[in-house]
């Protein structure tokens, strides 16, 4: 994630904090705030209950690849936290990419599939000519 597109500072997490929109699964949490910027910004934060240094870090290592690779059915316009619990270190990549994309679901952050347009035939090639 570039620069602009990640939340930094602690006075930035104090304000997703703020605004009191959470909700989580098992193994993550995600907390929100609507902001005016025309994309979306992400933290991760994964505490000290996820294990040691290289543990936390591999943690955030999978979720902000996962936050890579789906970053455009997100919407925009938020700050949004993802707080990692005790037990996302178990998770193997798929179940927690599976766990990122249901809590972002159930934070109604996550779009859905924008319907594939299909370009109408003319009517010379339906005539049966």
């Amino acid at each position: 994630m570039r620069r602009a597109e990640r939340v930094r500072s602690a006075s930035e997490y104090a304000t997703v904090r703020a605004a009191g929109h959470v909700t989580g699964v098992a193994a993550l949490s995600v907390r929100w705030a609507t902001t005016t910027r025309p994309f979306s910004r992400f933290g991760i934060v994964a505490g000290k209950q996820v294990g040691n240094a290289v543990i936390r870090n591999r943690v955030k290592r999978r979720l902000r690849a996962i936050l890579r690779e789906r970053h455009a059915r997100i919407a925009s316009g938020f700050d949004i936290v993802i707080t990692a619990r005790s037990g996302a270190d178990q998770l193997a990549f798929d179940r927690l990419a599976h766990d990122t994309e249901q809590v972002l679901r159930r934070a109604r952050l996550w779009l859905p599939v924008a319907p594939t347009q299909t370009v109408p035939s003319s009517p010379v090639e339906n005539s049966g000519l």
